[in-house]
């Protein structure tokens, strides 16, 4: 659903785009809004398993005899700040799915 990142990462951007216009039509109803989110999560959650695997081969390879500590360092941080935009997407998507939760919650308690 938070299409617009402010976290422009490699290739994440694009992926959000093309997700935005596979969801539904009618992103006033709070149900298309959830379901969204549910598909912008599991987007997240694979890119967050990428960046895991990344992460864990850049520290193979620091671990190899011979290697470039510079790039070995230079790729983690790079994967650290992907990994942090990721995560802040994530708890975004929950934060808003929490409040259309409790609006709702709210109307029903109220009615």
């Amino acid at each position: 659903m938070l299409i617009a990142t402010q976290f422009p990462v490699n290739g994440m951007s694009v992926a959000f785009a093309q997700e935005e216009s596979s969801t539904a039509t009618d992103v006033s109803h709070p149900f298309a809004i959830i379901v969204a989110l549910y598909k912008s999560n599991e987007i997240l959650l694979a890119e967050l398993r990428s960046v895991n695997a990344k992460s864990a081969g850049a520290e193979a390879y620091l671990a190899q005899v011979g290697s470039n500590p510079h790039l070995g360092r230079a790729q983690i941080l790079r994967l650290r700040i992907r990994r942090s935009a990721v995560l802040t997407l994530l708890r975004a998507n929950r934060v808003q799915a929490r409040a259309i939760l409790a609006s709702k919650t709210a109307t029903a308690l109220s009615a």
